[in-house]
């Protein structure tokens, strides 16, 4: 509205109070000018109502991006733990691959110390067999000697000597089969060690072997699962991206709306001076 006579005279009044040097024809059109500028600045309200619905959308696509964006950086933080543990699994994967082979070489070594072992114990069972041959062989010497002094009437001090003298033999060849006896028992003590330690070693094996399995497996389950992590973030980032862009277009629009209110509120101050 436009303003009234009083208000015109009132200003009027003030003008000459302050010896403004206008005439009442110039100060008549000066209210109206200001009456027109005034009511100019008026859509200021209506711009502002007009972008309120913007301004509001431009805040909730914020509130989405900060919590997209929040989400892909907590994507991005699972992903690299999970990058991190699968380091750890190839890592102790290759422990129990060098733990295995370690196994197979004990195990094969094994082997080749029964094969040995099983050589020598059949020399050894072989000599203990000559020793103990031997031994039948001097008794029955001993018996055709005592037999042959009864039969002949040797004299008894050559059968005697004679006889002490196999009696000796016989010792020691009694002592020799002892030995080689030992012998044959430290072999079989042995091979028996070795046997049992082999069937340790392959339990061992054995158990290296399934936890290799299972750490392959829980493996594969970590790689789906970053597949899908890095799946995830993809579609968050592609999201992202999106409401950065719908932002910048609103910031633009806000852009010429301020420049448009700016510009209007400088004609506002220029008219009230």
């Amino acid at each position: 509205d436009g303003a009234t006579a009083q208000e015109i005279q009132n200003l009027a009044s003030e003008a000459q109070q302050k010896n403004i040097q206008l005439q009442p024809e110039q100060i008549t059109e000066l209210a109206k000018n200001i009456n027109t500028t005034i009511a100019s600045l008026t859509d200021i309200n209506t711009i502002l109502a007009d972008t309120a619905e913007d301004l509001q959308l431009a805040q909730n696509w914020k509130d989405q991006a900060d919590k997209a964006k929040a989400e892909a950086e907590n994507i991005l933080t699972t992903a690299q733990t999970f990058l991190d543990t699968l380091g750890e699994a190839e890592e102790v994967q290759e422990k129990i691959k060098a733990a295995i082979d370690n196994a197979n070489s004990n195990i094969a070594q094994a082997k080749i110390d029964l094969t040995q072992i099983t050589s020598e114990t059949g020399e050894a069972q072989q000599k203990a067999n000559e020793t103990v041959a031997e031994v039948n062989q001097l008794q029955e010497q001993v018996k055709t000697l005592q037999t042959g002094f009864l039969k002949n009437g040797k004299d008894a001090q050559e059968v005697k000597a004679e006889a002490e003298s196999m009696t000796e033999e016989v010792k020691q060849a009694e002592d020799q089969a002892r030995k080689m006896q030992s012998q044959y028992n430290r072999a079989v003590n042995t091979l028996r060690e070795h046997s049992e330690d082999s069937g340790l070693a392959q339990a061992r094996a054995q158990k290296l072997l399934e936890k290799a399995s299972q750490l392959s497996l829980n493996t594969t389950d970590k790689l789906k699962q970053l597949k899908d992590a890095e799946t995830q973030y993809r579609d968050q980032k592609n999201e992202l991206t999106s409401l950065t862009d719908a932002i910048n277009k609103l910031n633009e629009r806000m852009g010429v709306y301020l420049i448009d209110i700016n510009k209007k509120s400088v004609t506002y101050r220029n008219c009230l001076n």
